[in-house]
């Protein structure tokens, strides 16, 4: 459970656009955010007090909105009612919420929270996982997509030569690739036309292992509602902003 600001990544990089004074806004209001999370705490001590308590607490913590989704999370057995044991010395902000959510799960119900600008959601992750909580987000994946060389044309080797060639070749062993280094220019002009195609096969391999390693049951290639679509360079991804930040980190709704 965490901050939606607060994660590792398999692609890290996303694309970028022209800041704005209002996203800047919002950095801004996550950072405040963040802050109160790591804010330090000297004691703790709840012994099975309402889940209602820990979130009046939280909203003394500073300056931010908490927002429990109480009807999700009925839906799934967790009330204003359910007794919450939380016992931390020395300890954060964030260190208390977690342990807190962790105590109210119910059965398979995973109860975490996300940030948005100044504003600190607490739900079920089903709740958060429902298809009109998708976001969309076009990660531009050039850097990691290793460029598959042209090998038409190329130097044939000469085994004859090789196989004759004694110690009194000398430089003769550089010819075994008889020829020169390819088609010179021809190639070069040809390169990016050729370069989408090839890129191709491994934005697809790129998406596949995306697809089984990341909430497989999500996407829609076996059968979710979440989708992941190629285009160039690019990988446009519409799932959670959970599952978004698993594949690009840090994830900040523009």
């Amino acid at each position: 459970m965490g901050l939606l600001v607060a994660s590792g990544s398999v692609l890290g990089q996303t694309s970028s656009s022209t800041p704005t004074a209002q996203p800047a806004a919002r950095g801004a209001d996550t950072a405040l955010l963040v802050s109160v999370l790591n804010q330090r705490v000297s004691e703790v001590a709840w012994e099975e007090e309402p889940f209602e308590k820990v979130i009046d607490w939280l909203q003394t913590q500073g300056p931010i909105n908490v927002v429990p989704h109480w009807k999700a999370m009925e839906l799934e057995g967790i009330t204003r009612d359910t007794l919450v044991t939380v016992n931390l010395r020395d300890t954060t902000v964030r260190e208390v919420v977690n342990q807190a959510l962790e105590w109210v799960r119910e059965g398979t119900a995973v109860v975490t929270f996300q940030g948005t600008g100044n504003t600190l959601r607490i739900s079920t992750q089903n709740d958060f996982n429902r298809e009109e909580n998708f976001q969309v987000k076009v990660y531009d994946v050039t850097d990691i997509l290793a460029r598959i060389p042209d090998f038409r044309g190329a130097p044939e080797i000469d085994i004859e030569a090789a196989s004759q060639g004694g110690g009194g070749q000398g430089g003769q062993t550089a010819q075994l690739f008889g020829g020169g280094g390819g088609g010179g220019g021809d190639d070069d002009d040809q390169q990016t036309g050729q370069e989408f195609e090839q890129t191709n096969p491994a934005l697809d391999a790129l998406r596949l292992v995306i697809e089984d390693t990341i909430a497989p049951t999500t996407w829609d290639t076996y059968g979710g509602k979440a989708s992941i679509r190629v285009f160039n360079r690019q990988l446009i991804i519409r799932n959670s902003i959970d599952v978004h930040e698993k594949i690009g980190g840090r994830f900040v709704i523009e």
